[in-house]
């Protein structure tokens, strides 16, 4: 079972709720994320429970067109496990909207609107994030999905060896205040930063 955990960063404006449940999401988190206008999202959950297939299913949703409940915008998706999947993506696609993917233009379309970045370090992580100012103009992006933060916190700090908390919790400040200053600057509606937690 996966849990969701929402946190707003600012309100009013929003998507429609019989939007937000096209995408299989519960009407209570529909209703909640209607009521405001950015959002970070963070996902926690065990392994194999769906996490990075929702943030893949996201991706397809912010690429859809505006008339079918989607961004019609670009995706910026940091890969800190390897985990993404061009494959999966188009499946899910397939699956979900049989209507309108139903050429492989619309499917190359979608696939070349989501921006895959590997990124395999902490600073890695936030040097792509403080970099990608001039990518969400240029491109239209409206959605970036970590996926996932704790992956590489867990492979650079100890908790156990002294100092490394301080270590971690300031690196996940600096990497918050990023993502909050580029949803704000940009007011991108939707959810537009999805963190993909595993337990820290």
């Amino acid at each position: 079972q996966c849990f969701f955990k929402v946190l707003f960063l600012a309100a009013s404006g929003g998507m429609g709720s019989k939007k937000l449940r096209r995408v299989g999401l519960s009407q209570e988190l529909c209703d909640r994320l209607n009521r405001h206008h950015i959002v970070t999202c963070q996902i926690t959950g065990p392994p194999g429970c769906g996490k990075t297939q929702f943030c893949i299913m996201m991706s397809i949703l912010a690429t859809l067109p505006t008339n079918m409940g989607g961004l019609e915008g670009a995706v910026v998706y940091i890969d800190t496990e390897s985990a993404f999947s061009a494959e999966r993506l188009v499946e899910i696609a397939e699956s979900r909207f049989p209507r309108y993917f139903d050429t492989e233009e619309k499917l190359l379309l979608t696939s070349s609107k989501v921006h895959l970045y590997r990124e395999l370090s902490c600073d890695e992580v936030l040097q792509r994030i403080e970099s990608l100012e001039e990518e969400i103009i240029s491109k239209g992006v409206k959605l970036v999905i970590v996926d996932s933060v704790a992956s590489v916190v867990r492979k650079e700090f100890d908790t156990q060896l002294q100092g490394n908390m301080r270590e971690r919790n300031k690196f996940l400040a600096r990497e918050a205040a990023s993502l909050k200053y580029l949803a704000e600057e940009f007011s991108i509606p939707f959810p537009f930063f999805y963190l993909k937690f595993t337990n820290l």
